[in-house]
């Protein structure tokens, strides 16, 4: 009995799975935590015609806001990678730039592309992925099913699947990414007023971790640049 059990609990939760492949509405594996970044690593697993010289790191500015084609011109169609993901922090981003270090060869330029909000709170866990599944998933196309029942979590799959085509919608939805793996967004002129955030909390660690990437970088023999965004004069004003 529990044996029959056990063998229907894991028919349902197959098949649950097989429907969302069915619908087109199967997110990325949970295996980071960052539902964006799980879908950076399935547009890495997707696109094994990427070799990328040129990596651009970094949250959600940097996701948003780097255009790939003038670099592409320069570097090649195939050279240029936009890596960053949304909700990360410079420990986090230094955590990134090592797994990308790792399995990019051919890398010769890092861009840490980095505004105010990314120096706040560098005291939480760094690791954001277990990195062997995460380099299994993206870079040597494991078998993702086994991924969907280790990291299960049926909420969190329907949550995700419930929106999840519009959310992949170019230039609307925030899982859309272009050929380079950057996210640009559409925004409206409400969306367009104010400030993106508050007074923050500057965390000295988040330095001391920015020191460190660069560190590591030029120790693999690759070029590091610091991209740091202009301010808006109404926080400078304001905070």
């Amino acid at each position: 009995g529990s044996l029959g059990g056990a063998l229907l609990a894991f028919a349902l939760v197959v098949s649950g799975l097989g429907l969302l492949v069915w619908m087109d509405r199967l997110p990325a594996p949970p295996i980071t935590k960052v539902e964006f970044l799980d879908e950076k690593l399935r547009f890495l697993r997707e696109r094994q015609d990427l070799d990328p010289t040129f990596v651009l790191v970094g949250s959600s500015m940097a996701l948003r806001q780097f255009d790939g084609r003038p670099f592409a011109s320069r570097l090649g169609q195939k050279h240029v990678l936009n890596g960053a993901s949304t909700l990360i922090n410079v420990h986090q981003t230094r955590s990134l730039t090592s797994f990308y270090m790792e399995h990019l060869p051919k890398l010769q330029t890092i861009i840490l592309m980095l505004g105010p909000p990314d120096f706040e709170n560098c005291t939480t866990p760094a690791n954001l992925f277990d990195p062997e599944d995460a380099s299994g998933y993206a870079f040597k196309q494991d078998i993702a099913a086994p991924l969907y029942l280790r990291y299960f979590a049926p909420v969190l799959y329907l949550r995700r699947a419930r929106n999840f085509q519009e959310r992949r919608v170019p230039l609307k939805g925030d899982f859309w990414m272009d050929e380079y793996g950057s996210s640009p967004l559409q925004w409206t002129p409400e969306m367009m007023r104010g400030l993106r955030y508050e007074a923050l909390k500057f965390d000295r660690s988040c330095v001391d971790g920015l020191l460190q990437t660069l560190t590591e970088i030029k120790a693999k023999g690759i070029r590091p640049v610091v991209v740091f965004s202009p301010v808006h004069p109404e926080y400078r004003q304001k905070y």
